[in-house]
């Protein structure tokens, strides 16, 4: 094969690193279990052999899937290497058999028939052909992982979504199973950087390759179509198909978070490169499911999740809504809420009118061009300033309350202290629809909010503020029944504001 320069196959071996990585992972995650590995558009790549010889588990089924061409190169490839030992052939089931052992003894025998390998010829494009190959219920028995490596930007973008939702709803259908994806990331339209033009170009080049053969050469969106232009978009694609939680990192930085490193003596041209092709990429991880916090830590180190990040999907019992993390497409619905929270208090209150308004403009001002491309703004603000901000959804996604908390600022008192002092937090943006008040969806929200200070502060006592007008009876009751105190009351114009404070001492573990 031709030769690549260093630089070249540096690339190569960060994209080797972070798959590998990811399947290692899952495998020592799930060591006493029984588990699968499905690998889309497997060409005759041999991870998933290097996966079986590793023996991190009990046992491992492996599926993998590509083009009849590539499948029947394949096989002949490994009945020849005697890799495999065939057990059953058909046209349309593909292939499958034994994965036999470095002894060339056949171990590990997963189903009644001793097949642990299945090799199924199929177009991706169209989920019907990957359906036909197999019974779904295959899946609903054991922890999957499920890896895609420069696989979906050739799919289109309606076929990649109709993959995306069958693996999310049929393929990871059981506790612990996941999507690994490594792909190309498109340039973004309205930005201009260096990045974004070597992206650009990148692209071009790619259908370049591509479009070899046609009378008509095809633009780049027509036969090139990466999962999305940024961290945040290829996050916000795979919880849009069902990912309860998705969390992604560029190839270079997710790289060094697994203790590699890529030293050059002197910063030339071609370093200069490689750093922004390892921008062009990115590997994310989808969990279809509440998922174990150890496993996201150890497939996804770059992401510095913890357990509060597992509050974006609480159903509440009884109430028909959902509590989560508020997304890109939520702003706009969140802003109405809140300008409308007030509403009968702007004529007698002008400094009510004046809350809002600035409320608006700063708290909950969002971008349009970055939710255009999935990226939530007041996400993004509440999460810097060490809190989170909280949205109720209806079952039709409607947003029907909302609250943000964020970390209080002091020049007196630390973030955290052990001489008997408190972190300090602070509620904002309380607000809950007309028409779903009296429910207890204020309550629920509250105490989504003092479930992530107790996994977020730990043994640490904690400090909570609250602050709203006294002429609104609902939020100062609701303040008193949930254990608050009442702390001061100070003139803001003609308009009384109390102030609400409450001691968490962290001494309950989380249930």
């Amino acid at each position: 094969c031709r030769r690549q320069s260093a630089l070249v196959n540096a690339g190569y071996a960060v994209r080797l690193g972070l798959v590998t990585s990811a399947v290692h992972s899952f495998l020592k995650f799930h060591a006493d279990k029984s588990v699968q590995l499905v690998i889309l558009g497997c060409g005759l790549d041999i991870m998933s052999f290097w996966a079986y010889h590793l023996d991190l588990t009990d046992d491992l089924s492996v599926f993998e899937f590509d083009t009849p061409e590539i499948v029947n190169a394949k096989k002949q490839l490994l009945l020849q290497k005697k890799v495999v030992e065939e057990t059953r052939s058909s046209k349309n089931k593909g292939f499958s058999g034994r994965i036999i052992s470095r002894s060339q003894v056949s171990v590990k025998e997963i189903d009644g028939a001793g097949h642990n390998y299945f090799l199924f010829p199929c177009d991706l494009r169209k989920i019907k052909s990957i359906q036909n190959c197999f019974e779904m219920e295959t899946f609903r028995e054991k922890p999957t992982l499920v890896v895609s490596e420069l696989v979906l930007a050739y799919l289109g973008q309606e076929a990649t979504d109709s993959v995306l939702a069958w693996v999310s709803q049929h393929v990871c259908a059981f506790p612990g199973s996941m999507m690994a994806v490594f792909e190309p990331l498109a340039h973004q339209k309205y930005a201009n950087s260096i990045l974004e033009s070597y992206k650009e170009q990148y692209c071009e080049k790619f259908t370049e390759k591509l479009s070899r053969g046609f009378a008509r050469p095809p633009k780049v969106n027509e036969i090139f179509h990466p999962l999305g232009c940024s961290v945040s978009t290829v996050e916000n694609r795979l919880e849009k198909n069902g990912f309860k939680n998705a969390w992604g990192a560029l190839a270079g930085s997710a790289f060094c978070t697994r203790h590699f490193r890529l030293e050059c003596a002197e910063f030339f041209d071609e370093h200069a490169a490689l750093h922004l092709h390892l921008c062009s990429y990115i590997i994310a991880i989808g969990f279809p499911m509440l998922t174990p916090v150890e496993l996201v830590q150890k497939v996804c180190p770059w992401s510095g999740v913890t357990k509060h990040d597992f509050l974006d999907c609480r159903a509440v019992a009884g109430g028909g809504y959902t509590i989560r993390r508020i997304q890109a497409q939520d702003q706009r619905a969140v802003r109405e809420l809140y300008g409308q929270n007030f509403q009968d208090l702007f004529h007698d209150y002008p400094s009510v009118r004046k809350m809002v308004k600035s409320g608006l403009n700063k708290d909950l001002q969002c971008n349009e061009d970055e939710a255009k491309v999935g990226f939530s703004t007041i996400d993004a603000r509440y999460r810097m300033a060490g809190g989170i901000f909280l949205i109720a959804a209806d079952a039709n996604e409607s947003v029907v309350g909302c609250v943000g908390l964020r970390r209080r600022q002091s020049s007196k008192l630390p973030m955290f202290t052990s001489d008997g002092g408190h972190a300090e937090f602070e509620i904002h943006k309380l607000a809950v629809l007309e028409s779903h008040r009296g429910k207890g969806l204020a309550k629920d929200l509250l105490g989504c909010l003092h479930a992530f200070i107790e996994l977020e502060c730990h043994e640490v006592p904690c400090k909570i503020i609250a602050t709203t007008p006294a002429v609104l009876p609902v939020p100062n009751h609701l303040y008193l029944t949930c254990g608050f105190q009442l702390e001061t009351e100070q003139l803001f114009g003609n308009m009384l504001i109390n102030t609400y404070m409450k001691i968490l001492q962290q001494s309950k573990p989380i249930k």
